[in-house]
């Protein structure tokens, strides 16, 4: 486990996530319901909808036959969820800000565009934990729709 990801049980911890602060934090859109009333400033990390979809796919489906409770989702469906955690990020009171980045952009150029966020980062390091070579559904070398 990565030491940005916390998982749902210590989201559910009381206080959490106070235990944090000061600690940049990776929380995915279905967990938001999670994150108790706090003072947060937001990276959200913005990806191709279809990039999205096709890894879902590989990680959760067996040879394209789902296992059970996982459905089929589509690029239509991921971009609706994605507005929908914006917009619901942006109406919460305790969130100071919300800042979108692109994925592939972060991917292309770590540190010029992690850079540009005025937050007490040490940049430098948190680009280094980049890994390009780990991007493996990037649009353009993907058959939309398969």
């Amino acid at each position: 486990q990565s030491p940005y990801e916390p998982d749902v049980q210590d989201m559910r911890r009381i206080g959490f996530p106070k235990q944090y602060d000061g600690h940049a934090l990776k929380v995915v859109l279905p967990w938001l319901q999670y994150l108790a009333v706090h003072d947060y400033d937001v990276l959200f990390l913005r990806r191709d909808a279809e990039e999205c979809r096709q890894s879902y796919e590989a990680a959760f489906s067996d040879n394209r036959r789902y296992a059970p409770g996982v459905r089929r989702l589509s690029a239509f469906y991921i971009d609706r969820v994605v507005a929908e955690g914006l917009r619901a990020l942006n109406n919460r009171k305790d969130v100071r800000a919300v800042r979108e980045l692109w994925y592939r952009d972060i991917v292309a150029d770590p540190l010029g565009v992690l850079r540009c966020v005025p937050w007490p980062v040490d940049w430098e390091i948190a680009a280094k934990i980049v890994r390009s070579d780990l991007c493996r559904f990037r649009r353009e070398h993907l058959v939309v729709g398969l």
